[in-house]
């Protein structure tokens, strides 16, 4: 099996958008106050006990859905950097759980082999979160994140064989086209496969597949210029819509028994794909959010103007319907630069925006708990109390 290194800790949705994030700011964003017209759905001021991310929790939009603070991508890391983060983030009850990303070539050994789904290694990264009692979810890979996350491409060497890829730059690998049957048919039944295989794991607390790139709903990163011209030559500006289309309605039709998510992304701007796509996830009872939450974002809701892929006023629209979740677009900077800026906002924030599944960078924990840790001295009672705080709404696991 395959063992996932990165050089450095998941700096990784850095590089996630195809485009620049609307309205990019350095301002730092810890001095950027969170006035919207928008409450949050509780508080840790509200009082009473915060509750458990395993029950229904009155103080979130949608109470029967899951919900909770989660430590994301937690097996993209080194060895080293996964013990630090197993030594921090189980004992801590702010921490609801992981998620795990799933590349698709670890499982799936290809036609004619049996069996042919190989759970042993997700079982390996899923075994610590489920002994200390958290909940895991899995983010589920087709096609790698570019840059390439993985020491060797997600999608199976015997899907890239069948299918036309596409290569924008000489430093990423080849990304295939998605709606040409040899990808989706065999991803397809992939998604089956892990839906069935899940179903029973009373740990599991939901499932997002990715539609396109990583765990999104985009084709590639970087997609202007030559770039998009090559997918436009294969059909993107037709076919990308309906394969997302297709999809959803594939997953759907699998009727999970775990919570089904959903990301939404911006295509061609301005169309309405990631309103249409939302609309598809209130329908089948898919909870859906953004990879995307930035300092920009509270800007842009301050100026009433909107957030990536409209995701403000989706959440607006939607909220109590299904549950919402938000994953920051990259770790925070305890200083307040960067285009993330300091945690504390980015919570209050997204609070405000009636998210209630918040996947969030293992450092940010690391910066409250761990005294060796960059930005520890300056700011580990400003993270601590920050995640306290949302977890008093959002939900609590077991730790000490």
């Amino acid at each position: 099996m395959v063992a996932l290194v990165l050089g450095s800790l998941l700096a990784g949705c850095a590089a996630s958008y195809g485009t620049t994030l609307p309205g990019a700011t350095s301002t730092p964003a810890a001095s950027v106050p969170v006035t919207t017209a928008r409450s949050p759905e509780g508080s840790a001021a509200a009082g009473g006990t915060a509750a458990s991310c395993a029950a229904n929790d009155a103080k979130v939009a949608d109470p029967t859905a899951p919900h909770g603070l989660f430590a994301n991508a937690v097996n993209l890391s080194s060895p080293a950097q996964q013990k630090v983060i197993l030594r921090y983030l189980l004992p801590d009850p702010t921490v609801c759980g992981a998620d795990v990303v799933v590349p698709w070539r670890t499982i799936d050994r290809g036609p004619g082999v049996t069996p042919r789904y190989d759970w042993t290694q997700l079982d390996r990264w899923m075994r610590p979160w489920e002994a200390a009692g958290k909940e895991v979810n899995l983010i589920v890979w087709g096609v790698d994140e570019q840059p390439r996350q993985t020491p060797m491409p997600a999608t199976p060497a015997y899907v890239l064989a069948k299918v036309d890829t596409i290569r924008c730059d000489r430093n990423t690998p080849p990304t295939p086209v998605y709606w040409e049957p040899g990808y989706e048919d065999n991803w397809k039944a992939f998604v089956a496969a892990v839906v069935r295989h899940v179903a029973g794991d009373p740990h599991i607390g939901y499932v997002r597949f990715g539609i396109g790139t990583g765990g999104e709903n985009y084709v590639e990163n970087d997609l202007r210029g030559t770039c998009l011209v090559k997918w436009d030559a294969h059909g993107y500006e037709r076919d990308f819509p309906a394969f997302t289309a297709g999809m959803l309605a594939y997953e759907a039709s699998l009727h999970s028994v775990k919570q089904i998510m959903v990301g939404i992304n911006t295509f061609r701007g301005g169309d309405g794909l990631p309103d249409r796509v939302a609309a598809v996830a209130v329908r089948d009872r898919f909870g859906f959010g953004t990879q995307g939450l930035a300092a920009a974002a509270i800007i842009q809701a301050q100026r009433g103007e909107p957030c990536y892929a409209n995701w403000c006023t989706l959440f607006a629209e939607d909220a109590g319907r299904v549950p919402l979740e938000v994953q920051t677009y990259e770790k925070t900077d305890p200083a307040g630069s960067g285009p993330e800026g300091a945690l504390p906002p980015l919570l209050r924030f997204a609070l405000s925006e009636h998210a209630q599944i918040m996947e969030l960078y293992p450092t940010e924990w690391l910066v409250a708990d761990d005294p060796t840790w960059p930005g520890y001295s300056q700011a580990h009672v400003a993270y601590k109390r920050a995640l306290a705080a949302a977890a008093a709404v959002v939900g609590r696991a077991p730790g000490r």
